[in-house]
């Protein structure tokens, strides 16, 4: 009966733990979302509105959520921001968590998104995935502070035309 109460909780918390994070699907479908669906849809996962501003001269608009954010600075387990504009909508997502990152990885093969290039740049191993009309850019940052190391991940996520006009021309 112990073992069967542990594990009861064991999987309710691992369980909790994940919903809280965003999978791949739900990022893809909130890519299509306006700003005010992104907002309740995170906001009921345990995000917090971090900062929003407003298009100005050739900028899109965005939002930026945390999640897990410490009350006494701007510090937080992860970081969401969408960007938007009349012709198209971007999600960005900074993260810490390995299994996370290799969940985005293993999703994407599933899903069908063809691995495109690597390459090395600015002290970051950055990888480009296209798919179903979406790029999705994933870097793997890695900094090291007293002797500590810290490995951060972020995911670039827009259309294939937005990606090209706006980070393949430039």
């Amino acid at each position: 009966m112990k073992k069967f109460i542990f594990l009861v909780l064991f999987f309710s918390c691992s369980n909790n733990f994940y919903c809280q994070n965003l999978t791949l699907d739900e990022l893809i479908d909130l890519r299509k979302c306006d700003v005010a669906e992104v907002e309740e849809f995170v906001t009921q996962k345990d995000w917090t509105f971090l900062s929003a501003n407003a298009p100005q001269h050739n900028e899109m608009a965005s939002a930026t959520f945390t999640y897990n954010k410490s009350d006494t600075n701007d510090l937080a387990e992860s970081f969401l921001t969408y960007a938007y504009s009349d012709t198209t909508n971007r999600l960005n997502l900074q993260f810490a968590n390995k299994d996370q990152y290799n969940s985005y990885v293993n999703r994407l093969k599933i899903l069908g998104y063809d691995f495109i290039v690597s390459k090395v740049q600015n002290d970051a191993i950055i990888k480009l995935y296209l798919g179903k009309g979406l790029t999705i850019e994933l870097t793997v940052f890695s900094k090291n502070e007293n002797n500590i190391t810290t490995t951060t991940y972020n995911l670039l996520m827009t259309s294939s035309n937005d990606y090209l006009i706006s980070f393949v021309e430039k």
